[in-house]
């Protein structure tokens, strides 16, 4: 019997300090205000599944969110070789920048494996579910942004801004195949030519629909412009984010995923039609990519 009181008064202290450092810690690392508010208009328009879990998700991944003096979270800017400017975008301008560039568009999108339905805004904005969202700026001032949804990388969503933060595209991209991996979390992948390219797209079949990219812009000069920038963040993508092209081991994935096209489709931001595909909500895609595009090494995540 004296033993088991012991054991029980043990535990009960046990119990009680670690509540008094969960009281202390949880301020330090609660979300800040502006995700805990984005973060609920996602609940709102995309029906995303967003629980506390997500908060301590954070805690945990603190070391990837860049605390500026007034003690709020920004984007971190992406350290690599190209020249880049400042830019003032926050996360809520963010949002707010996108929502107000597809408020006209009026097209309904279906998921393929679920049948849900989504506006193009929302789809767009679940893609930016991940706080931080991911940012490359170029010497030019013009500045990527990206996310993915939490715990669902396969969604992802990119929005382009011109020199004076104004938005020029956005879109997203669904089911983006990896062909370079050594992490033991998703086994050794390593694709470099068509034929190992086309295997790997027919084993994902059976669990996922095919990649795709849906793309939103103001004009066809635009996509003339930024869809170049689109194009290799989807190659840079599929290299994980996180390729080193000067390593021999990763060179010929490298070189074998600037090669590579993603289906594709560019629609103007204001259509008018529930399906997107009508014809006068078309945007062509270029007939010739520039070749003025930063580095696959320049897009981590």
């Amino acid at each position: 019997m004296q033993t088991h009181v012991k054991a029980h008064w043990t535990k009960l202290s046990i119990l009680s300090l670690l509540l008094f450092v969960w009281g202390a810690l949880l301020p330090a690392y609660a979300c800040s205000p502006e995700v805990d508010n984005t973060v609920a208009q996602l609940q709102k328009s995309a029906r995303a599944k967003i629980s506390a879990n997500d908060c301590l998700a954070q805690v945990v991944n603190k070391t990837s969110i860049t605390a500026n003096e007034s003690g709020q979270s920004e984007p971190p800017i992406i350290q690599s070789n190209a020249p880049r400017q400042n830019t003032s975008i926050t996360f809520k301008e963010l949002i707010r920048k996108i929502e107000d560039f597809t408020r006209s568009n009026k097209s309904i999108l279906k998921n393929a494996e679920s049948e849900d339905t989504f506006t193009v805004t929302d789809r767009i904005l679940i893609g930016f579910q991940q706080f931080p969202p991911r940012k490359l700026q170029l010497a030019d001032g013009t500045t990527i942004m990206w996310g993915w949804q939490h715990q669902q990388a396969f969604l992802k969503s990119i929005a382009i801004f011109d020199n004076n933060n104004r938005v020029r595209m956005v879109g997203f991209a669904d089911n983006l195949p990896l062909i370079y991996s050594t992490s033991t979390a998703f086994g050794d992948t390593v694709v470099t030519n068509l034929t190992d390219y086309e295997a790997l797209l027919e084993r994902r079949l059976i669990y996922s629909s095919p990649p795709v990219v849906h793309l939103y812009a103001a004009t066809q000069e635009d996509v003339g412009t930024y869809y170049p920038l689109v194009a290799r963040w989807v190659q840079a993508a599929m290299m994980g984010f996180n390729s080193e092209c000067s390593e021999q081991k990763q060179l010929a994935s490298c070189r074998f995923a600037e090669t590579i096209r993603i289906p594709t489709y560019i629609h103007t931001r204001d259509c008018p039609y529930s399906d997107e595909s009508h014809p006068k909500c078309d945007l062509n895609l270029p007939s010739a990519v520039s070749s003025a595009v930063p580095s696959l090494d320049d897009f981590r995540q």
